[in-house]
Formats: structure tokens, C-alpha cells, sequence
């Protein structure tokens, strides 16, 4: 979670274009900790986390939640309680962003929350380090891939997730 949120809300300036590296530069960060120091955490420690955020979403002007985790699905995606937790925030009106996971990339290792049809789930894709040569571009050998078990395509989009600097 922090290296996403690194790179997402990075307010540095490119000195090769000038531009700045984060795609979202000036916005707000609300941490919701729900993993220990080793990056350990269970069901019942994201949920109360997922909670916490529904309720305080108005305070904190929550708009958009970034899920960079993910789980071996157990059940279809409506019987399992994470990904029940995720579509009450979704509901609440929160654009719920996921990670596909990283057992990839062979078909349905989609994980949860990922697996979720109302999130926008993220793979990882690598450009060779070719960044100006598109036609190298592919899914990175990490990134989970769908279809998810009941059949919906994922993940929704790719970004780069190799080789990508973040702030420390």
C-alpha cells in the first residue's frame, strides 16, 4: 500500500519533462492500517479497517479507496465477507480500486478483493524497458490474470508494476 500510494501522490516534478511523477499529485491521503509491521493482517482486521472508512468517508471526504492486497478466493465473491465489506463501501459511493495479485499469470488467479465485478481491479503489465516500444508490452509474469471463477473479465486495466520507483 505505501509504494502505490507513493507513486499515485508523488508531487515530485520529472526533471526530464517537467511533469509531475504521481497521477494524482494534490490529493488527500487518509491510511487505514490494517496490517501488522510485517505486512500480516486477517479477514477480520481489513474488515474492521473497510468499516472505519465507511463510516468516517464524509469526514475525511473519502472518494476513492485503494485496496493493494490480495487473497486466494475461498467462495464465490457475494459469500465471502471481504469482498462483502468492499461492496458496502462501494456502495457508499467509494470508487474501489484493487489489486489482481501477484500469483499470476496463469488464467483465474484473480484475488479477492480483485475478483469483485464493482472494483476496478489493477494488473501489472512490464514494457521491456522500452518504454517508447509498445509492441514489447505485456502482462508482467507476477500479475494474476482472469477470468475470475464466475466468469467476469479481469483485470480491468494494467499499469506498469516492474522497474517502478516510489517515494520512501
Amino acid at each position: 500500500g505505501a509504494h502505490v500510494a507513493g507513486i499515485a501522490l508523488s508531487s515530485a516534478l520529472s526533471r526530464e519533462t517537467g511533469y509531475y511523477r504521481g497521477v494524482a499529485p494534490d490529493a488527500n491521503l487518509v491510511v487505514v492500517r490494517a496490517f501488522d509491521a510485517e505486512g500480516k493482517g486477517t479477514y477480520a482486521d481489513v474488515i474492521r479497517g473497510l468499516d472505519w472508512l465507511v463510516a468516517n468517508k464524509n469526514t475525511y471526504q473519502v472518494r476513492v479507496l485503494n485496496l493493494s492486497f490480495s487473497a486466494p478466493p475461498q467462495s464465490h465473491y457475494w459469500d465471502d465477507p471481504l469482498a462483502q465489506a468492499v461492496m458496502k463501501a462501494w456502495r457508499a459511493g467509494i470508487v474501489v480500486v484493487a489489486s489482481a495479485g501477484n500469483t499470476g499469470p496463469s488464467p483465474m488467479t484473480i484475488g479477492v478483493p480483485g475478483n469483485v465485478p464493482y472494483v476496478i481491479t489493477v494488473g501489472a503489465m512490464t514494457d521491456n524497458y522500452t518504454p517508447a516500444d509498445g509492441s514489447d508490452d505485456k502482462l508482467a509474469s507476477f500479475s494474476a490474470a482472469g477470468p475470475t471463477v464466475e466468469g467476469f473479465v479481469k483485470p480491468d486495466l494494467v499499469a506498469p508494476g516492474g522497474h517502478v520507483w516510489a517515494l520512501m
